[in-house]
């Protein structure tokens, strides 16, 4: 894609707001949408948990393996993980369950990514 399409698609994509439809906990525009940064304390943790459990169901229907056709169970069992952009940590439990992990990190960059993932 040449550097005008780019510039072009990337400004068109500033025109639309990102608004989360209700209930959607699946992407990050959800943590920064008002429904989330005007929120209590109380209602923030609720949306992380949500956010995270949402990952963690979305990774047993849609497992990362199946994208590359092969069990990587074998491969993984009792081994130490690092997942990068670990985004809430629902897909980190979820992959330390399905793979029988010795231990996962996770690593992401926005705070309250990793407040959601601790908790």
């Amino acid at each position: 894609m040449n550097k005008v399409k780019r510039v072009i698609i990337k400004r068109a994509m500033k025109l639309f707001e990102n608004v989360p439809t209700s209930g959607s906990f699946s992407l990050a525009e959800i943590f920064r949408h008002e429904s989330f940064t005007k929120a209590s304390k109380e209602e923030q943790e609720s949306i992380m948990l949500k956010s995270s459990e949402f990952r963690y169901l979305y990774e047993f229907q849609y497992p990362f393996d199946s994208f590359f056709g092969l069990n990587l169970a074998s491969l993984l069992r009792e081994q130490v993980v690092l997942d990068l952009g670990c985004f809430t940590g629902g897909r980190a439990v979820a992959w330390a369950e399905r793979y029988k992990l010795k231990k996962i990190y996770g690593v992401d960059v926005h705070e309250v990514y990793i407040e959601a993932a601790k908790s």
